[in-house]
């Protein structure tokens, strides 16, 4: 019998390959499509258009992801449906190492209190199709059953129900990608 170690290895494993599958018809935004602000004056938007400017997600490593962990929250709905991925594979395989990366992402999900944030979220999370949101989901419960720890305030919870909802709802439709 596998000892746990190994089980949530493989678990891990299947989770990534799921997320790659439920990507896997996203494209690439365009080189001024990444950042929300592409007028220079906004600096975090100018730096996370740079750092992720031309790269396929399967490219970005680890470290970069950490450095760029708020990076969720100034990409376009088209750039976040596309970057996601990273940002999951990463909290997923390389958890221990990943830095904020895991707790941004679930973050990335849980419904802002202000309006005009609220505005940005029904944005990025519009632009996901059912599918990939449920993948997500399984996701977020492997980070809840894997690292308890990590869901002190809840946040795993309330990006879970979250999710439920606009899978519930029919928000994810993918709009951006529908051929």
């Amino acid at each position: 019998m596998d000892n746990p170690s190994r089980q949530r290895d493989h678990l891990a494993e299947d989770l990534v390959s799921d997320i790659t599958a439920a990507f896997q018809d996203v494209h690439y935004p365009g080189h001024d499509h990444i950042a929300y602000d592409q007028t220079g004056s906004h600096s975090e938007c100018s730096e996370v258009a740079a750092a992720f400017r031309g790269k396929c997600w399967q490219d970005i490593d680890l470290p970069t992801l950490v450095r760029e962990s708020s990076a969720v929250f100034f990409f376009t709905p088209a750039a976040f449906s596309y970057y996601l991925p990273a940002y999951l594979r990463a909290a997923i395989l390389n958890h221990d190492d990943a830095d904020v990366v895991p707790d941004t992402v679930v973050h990335s999900f849980v419904m802002p209190a202000n309006a005009d944030d609220r505005v940005s979220y029904d944005q990025r999370v519009s632009a996901l199709s059912s599918r990939q949101l449920s993948a997500i989901k399984t996701v977020f419960l492997y980070l809840k059953r894997a690292y308890p720890d990590d869901n002190i305030m809840g946040d795993i919870d309330k990006a879970v129900d979250q999710v439920s909802a606009e899978i519930n709802r029919g928000l994810g439709h993918n709009k951006l990608y529908k051929r």
